[in-house]
């Protein structure tokens, strides 16, 4: 899994009231799209991206080859290293995910979390790449704590409540609808899927939402200490000292 630490393309994904008016002005999902970050099917099409910026992502294992090395110190794009590399966004990953009905009108009953282990595991600690943030955070609509042992959709003024306990989502054929949606985690690594539930004329129906990388959702929470960290400044990268490590991470613990 990876988490691109660069400034993302713009996307239509933008928070949203809980049912829309009418079709958004963004460009829908490409019609027959099968690469990364877009899945369809003839009647609910739904496309992801990463919201703002990944400030931090951790990787499994430390880079040690010289050529790891020189691209982490001498490229401010590390999207190839990270792609090769187990990995995860630290702490939060804010997500955008754009919804379009097809053909017939259709209801979301629900956008599922399911954990892929039963609780989390060990916190990512082989490397800290972080990235200074390029601009204002989206306001988000949704949120998530995946430390729970049951994850769900709330919103972040009833983080109690699960969101689609009362609300639903209509789509008109061919209306579009954003969503932006908070996932967290401190405890751990913990890697899910999203699952969107709907019904069409009667007919319940499941499908899974694509990861923006095409590979899987994962976020890991903060780990106490990492063999190395880079941080990508606008002047270049540089290498992170341990108790920056920290900072960047969120780590609230004595810094090792």
């Amino acid at each position: 899994m990876s988490a691109d630490l660069n400034p993302p393309p713009e996307s239509s994904a933008q928070p949203s009231e809980q049912r829309s008016e009418g079709p958004q002005e963004s460009e829908p999902p490409e019609q027959g799209a099968d690469g990364p970050g877009a899945d369809e099917r003839p009647d609910l099409h739904i496309a992801t991206s990463v919201l703002g910026d990944a400030n931090c992502t951790a990787l499994a294992t430390t880079p040690t080859s010289a050529g790891d090395r020189a691209e982490l110190l001498g490229s401010t794009d590390w999207r190839g290293l990270i792609a090769r590399e187990e990995s995860a966004t630290v702490g939060r990953l804010d997500l955008g995910i754009t919804l379009q009905g097809g053909d017939r009108a259709l209801t979301i009953e629900s956008i599922d979390i399911e954990p892929l282990t039963p609780g989390p595991t060990a916190a990512l600690d082989g490397a800290l790449l972080c990235g200074e943030p390029q601009g204002d955070t989206e306001r988000l609509e949704l949120a998530a704590d995946l430390d729970v042992p049951a994850p769900f959709v709330h919103t972040e003024d009833e983080p109690e409540r699960p969101y689609f306990d009362g609300h639903v989502i209509t789509l008109a054929p061919a209306e579009q609808m954003s969503l932006a949606m908070s996932l967290r985690a401190e405890e751990g690594l913990r890697e899910f899927e999203l699952v969107v539930a709907y019904v069409l004329e009667g007919e319940r129906a499941e499908l899974r939402v694509p990861p923006p990388n095409g590979e899987g959702f994962a976020v890991t929470g903060p780990a106490g200490s990492y063999g190395a960290g880079y941080l990508n400044t606008i002047v270049g990268p540089r290498e992170l000292e341990p108790a920056e490590m920290c900072d960047w991470a969120g780590w609230q613990g004595e810094c090792r």
